[in-house]
């Protein structure tokens, strides 16, 4: 076999989806999930939707959870990307404001509510494993805490790291128990200040 045929063949998969392959396969994939659903989904439909074969699919993405986890991170970066957009107050005010507008975005979008669904539960540690995913995050969460922390009353006891788990452990919970304790916006949003914040103002002296 010479050498441009060899050539040809390792660049069958990134030339079959052009320069971006992996968004080429998102799009396809969040298409079909809206047509037909994630559960009535496979990777042979996400193929037939790009006119590629099913291992040009697997090439890029292991597995259908690995897929999801994919359309999942970037409507976490696009939620993210819109709640700073509309953050108002400064310091803890405004990382209250944040947890808020993040829990009740993720209540309206059902890609981020699989974190919460028993039937994805296989999801929830790939989410919190995630390098990309915890980059996100950090990069969201990380300047309103160093914020907080420096001039308006953020808890210094404790590493950054740590408070952003603690916001998500509480997010996770308010996204998947909000419902079943009769929780609506106002209430969700008094509990997040009352509650959460509070864990996380600085410890008098």
């Amino acid at each position: 076999m010479g050498d441009d045929e060899t050539g040809s063949r390792k660049r069958g998969p990134k030339s079959a989806l052009g320069t971006d392959p992996r968004t080429r396969i998102h799009d396809a994939a969040l298409a079909c999930f809206e047509k037909q659903g994630i559960r009535g989904t496979n990777m042979d439909d996400v193929a037939n939707a790009l006119g590629v074969s099913r291992p040009t699919v697997y090439y890029y993405f292991a597995s259908k959870d690995d897929l999801i986890l994919e359309v999942v991170a970037r409507q976490v970066q696009q939620l993210l990307d819109s709640t700073r957009r509309r953050l108002r107050g400064r310091g803890l005010d405004r990382v209250a404001h944040a947890a808020y507008l993040t829990v009740a975005e993720s209540l309206a979008n059902p890609y981020v509510r699989l974190l919460v669904d028993a039937e994805f539960a296989q999801l929830t540690p790939m989410f919190l494993e995630s390098e990309r995913v915890l980059a996100i995050l950090g990069e969201f969460w990380t300047p309103l805490l160093t914020d907080a922390q420096e001039h308006h009353g953020l808890r210094t006891d404790r590493p950054l790291d740590e408070l952003i788990q603690w916001i998500m452990f509480a997010q996770f919970a308010l996204v998947e128990n909000s419902a079943g304790f009769g929780l609506d916006d106002d209430r969700i949003r008094d509990w997040m200040s009352t509650y959460v914040i509070a864990a996380l103002r600085q410890p008098a002296d």
